[in-house]
């Protein structure tokens, strides 16, 4: 899986719904592609393939909006 700035994807949709399943009751999630920092090769996805896509100590953040 590779990271793509211009389209969907794969790996951005896996990531997406491992957060959307994160968090209860979630609509929609939004990530930027610039946020993916390596590939995945086929196989066994292992936590160092996590760390070393996301080597930053960030936190899936939830809000309400209203539409105004």
């Amino acid at each position: 899986m590779t990271r793509v700035y211009n389209n969907e994807n794969d790996l951005g949709n896996l990531i997406t719904n491992i957060m959307y399943t994160a968090v209860p009751g979630m609509d929609i999630v939004i990530i930027n592609a610039g946020g993916f920092r390596s590939t995945w090769i086929p196989g066994a996805i292992q936590y160092q393939h996590f760390y070393n896509m996301f080597p930053f100590n960030n936190f899936i953040v939830s809000f309400e909006m209203n539409g105004q």
